[in-house]
Formats: structure tokens, C-alpha cells, sequence
């Protein structure tokens, strides 16, 4: 956050739209299924 001068909040906010999208409830869920859909490489 501090690096791109984002707010604490603007960042949580974002990771929750992300999360949402994905329909998961955790960091490692949303690798994991940005993953499967291949929005990820890895």
C-alpha cells in the first residue's frame, strides 16, 4: 500500500471485490482458483 500510496482501506477493499469475484473467502483460495481459471500462471 505504502509503495503505490494506497491506503490501508483502498487495498482491503479491493482484495474483497477480488474475492468476490473469484467466490473464495481466503489469500490461498483466490491463487488457487485464479489458477484453475489461468489468470495465474504457476
Amino acid at each position: 500500500a505504502d509503495l503505490l500510496s494506497l491506503t490501508l482501506n483502498t487495498v482491503k477493499v479491493h482484495t474483497r471485490n477480488i474475492y468476490r469475484k473469484l467466490d473464495v473467502g481466503s489469500r490461498t483460495q483466490a491463487i488457487s482458483r485464479a489458477k484453475s481459471l489461468k489468470i495465474l500462471r504457476g
